[in-house]
């Protein structure tokens, strides 16, 4: 029996979430290739992109909001006792050594085959003040020679859209 292909841009875009819909959609296509069945999300905006989590895999299960800082060992613990994850999507602190904890703390969660995603990972983010101070591209661009990496981009945004990037681990 053949199951209905998922709408992943209408998922993206009904999801309401602040990352570029052509991006959350992509992503999610990614991410589908390796049936997730848990998903974390580190930094949440308003938690509308743990919504296209649920939408994408109502079977996974997806972690809460954790209310603390993604950086105390704390707050790490909280999400060890759950094992090892299918999916991690990292969209908390921008800067350069935040962004380097989050993954140092929680790639060692994600397990092998699994996927570790990253908002933001803009080439130019000096060009709008929203993004001033955001050093996500530069972790990224390291991690490439560590890991097998794709890079989602909406090409109608040019060096201003945030991107995705996509490692697998």
């Amino acid at each position: 029996m053949s199951q209905k292909k998922r709408d992943f841009y209408h998922i993206a875009k009904e999801s309401g979430a602040s990352q570029d819909a052509f991006e959350l959609s992509k992503l999610l296509e990614i991410v589908d290739r390796i049936k997730p069945e848990k998903i974390l999300e580190i930094g949440v905006h308003r938690g509308l992109s743990i919504k296209a989590w649920r939408e994408a895999w109502p079977a996974a299960f997806v972690v809460e909001q954790v209310q603390g800082d993604s950086h105390d060992p704390a707050t790490k613990e909280k999400f060890s006792t759950v094992g090892q994850f299918d999916f991690i999507f990292i969209d908390g602190d921008h800067t350069l050594e935040g962004v380097r904890k989050d993954y140092e703390m929680y790639g060692s969660l994600v397990r092998p085959g699994g996927i570790m995603a990253f908002h933001d990972i803009m080439r130019s983010p000096e060009r709008t003040s929203y993004h001033a101070g955001v050093d996500c591209r530069v972790f990224f661009d390291e991690l490439k020679n560590r890991h097998a990496t794709i890079e989602i981009w909406n090409g109608t945004a040019g060096d201003n859209g945030p991107g995705i990037g996509v490692i697998f681990l």
